[in-house]
């Protein structure tokens, strides 16, 4: 029986179907010349029909059923591998990266899409908070800085090397809107950490954030830092807490209520985590899909499956599970709705399965502009014209004559990759940082000057102007480096500017009624 089932072809059967997976997945395939791939098909075919013909009715079933496992192990194969993918990630281009502490995305303002916000620590070593508000759709996320962030306060607390000032955000009182826990160093307690509360005492769609430490359920200290995390790791209905810090990693087990919490460190076999090594910082999520929340990334790249039950959680590590290349820890959420999770590092960089959807950009002829959309290859495509799909647009490139917002979205058989919106505007192509509800045409009187500038420039609006506006300036990558108010028609600033390309931008009332492009020397 073994003889007749030929192990050793059907190991050579399953190696190709995997090569021919990949190629097809990276889009290799698609650029190989047609003979090649005739040859691999042919190939693959005359493994497939001898493994099927095998003349014992038994040996053919198993034949048959690892055929069929072996398909389905090369496709999740691949979804189980996560790679950066930034030129997709909406956060990154307005991220404080250069001292971003952490980023978590919620619905904070309850519209059914994904907000962001991130703690950075300032000059003062006073812990900041910007809130990424989407503009956008749940599919086509489109960030913004709202300095209405719910932090009326302008640093929530202390932080310095020894801790990250790590925030987590969960609905701990079940009034069902977003409360804020952070990590904060202990300025009258040298070498600890302490978990703060933040209560939400504004609503649903306008949250006001209050230090309240009276009513704190997570009132825990810890050596130097702390990295923690919230989920209902029983399946009671509310939140337990997972704590890490220099030396030790422990499970606070909710025995209190949904609107009432108490939480109580669990030891021995009632700590599901015990055989684990934790950090602290990973993030749950139920990436097999069976009701119970699994746990990763550790900083090791480690992934911790729940093989328990609901009531009864057990992680154990899971060397077979999702596989990351960040190297630590990063939330699980589906950014884009497309079905497939995305991985946001608190560094602000993203992970996914999906291709990493990228377009060129080239003009033809005086009134058009020709998008190509890449990786190329056997992949579903569709254009999108500010957030809705073009119809019949299904091909590699796309001819463009009107103006907006375009992206393309590149669909497998592991997710969806939704490129960044590239704007088009009087058929040039601008970052799309540029967005406002209106564009207003440039007045000749108005004028930025000098241009180069070594030290500052001036920006001179015309001298019937004397309303308030907002000068905002951003980078090359649309990165907006300063934006403030002014009330006069003469404006000094850009000594806070390292030397480089920038874009100007004059609005009032959300229109822009001056732009120009600077260079700093």
């Amino acid at each position: 029986m073994i003889k007749n089932s030929y192990p050793h072809l059907f190991f050579r059967w399953q190696k190709l179907t995997c090569n021919i997976y990949n190629m097809h997945i990276t889009g290799r395939l698609a650029r190989l010349p047609a003979k090649v791939c005739l040859s691999l098909f042919k190939k693959w075919k005359r493994y497939t029909r001898k493994l099927l013909t095998v003349n014992h009715p038994l040996v053919k079933a198993v034949n048959i059923f690892c055929i069929a496992t072996s398909l389905s192990f090369a496709a999740n194969a691949q979804c189980n591998i996560f790679s950066i993918s930034d030129a997709n990630n909406p956060i990154i281009k307005i991220t404080q990266s250069n001292s971003l502490s952490n980023a978590g995305l919620m619905d904070i303002d309850n519209d059914s899409d994904l907000d962001c916000y991130e703690t950075y620590v300032d000059a003062a070593q006073q812990l900041q908070f910007v809130l990424l508000r989407n503009t956008g759709t749940s599919k086509l996320p489109r960030y913004v800085i709202d300095t209405a962030d719910g932090f009326s306060n302008t640093g929530v607390g202390t932080s310095t090397r020894w801790n990250r000032g790590l925030p987590r955000f969960a609905d701990v009182d079940g009034d069902g809107d977003y409360d804020c826990f952070i990590s904060l160093y202990d300025t009258n307690s040298y070498g600890y950490s302490r978990i703060y509360f933040y209560e939400n005492i504004g609503g649903k769609t306008t949250p006001d954030f209050v230090r309240n430490d009276s009513k704190n359920p997570l009132a825990v200290s810890g050596h130097y830092f702390i990295d923690f995390n919230l989920a209902d790791v029983d399946g009671d209905g509310d939140y337990d807490m997972v704590f890490a810090d220099l030396y030790y990693s422990r499970f606070f087990e909710n025995v209190g209520t949904k609107t009432n919490p108490l939480f109580v460190m669990q030891t021995g076999s009632n700590n599901p985590f015990l055989l684990t090594g934790l950090y602290g910082d990973e993030s749950f999520y139920d990436w097999n899909k069976d009701g119970l929340p699994d746990y990763g990334f550790s900083e090791n790249g480690e992934y911790y499956k729940n093989v328990g039950t609901i009531g009864e959680a057990k992680f154990v590590l899971d060397a077979q599970g999702p596989k990351t290349g960040l190297g630590y820890s990063g939330q699980w959420v589906d950014i884009n709705k497309d079905g497939f999770t995305e991985i946001i590092s608190r560094g602000g960089s993203m992970e996914a399965t999906a291709p990493e959807a990228t377009m060129t950009r080239k003009k033809i002829g005086n009134d058009s502009i020709l998008l190509t959309a890449f990786p190329q290859g056997n992949f579903l495509y569709k254009w999108r014209k500010n957030g809705k799909i073009i119809k019949d647009e299904k091909t590699i490139s796309i001819v463009v004559k009107e103006n907006g917002f375009y992206s393309v979205e590149i669909t497998d058989s592991c997710g969806t990759g939704l490129s960044l919106p590239y704007r088009i505007l009087n058929l040039n192509i601008e970052n799309s940082f540029q967005e406002t509800n209106t564009i207003a045409k440039n007045n000749n009187t108005n004028k930025i000057f000098p241009n180069p500038f070594t030290t500052e420039f001036t920006i001179q609006l015309n001298n019937s102007f004397n309303k308030i506006c907002t000068i905002r300036i951003a980078d090359v990558n649309g990165k907006i480096v300063s934006e403030f108010q002014s009330s006069g028609n003469i404006i000094h600033t850009g000594k806070q500017l390292q030397p480089g390309l920038y874009f100007i931008q004059v609005l009032q009332n959300n229109a822009v009624i001056y732009k120009q492009k600077i260079i700093k020397q």
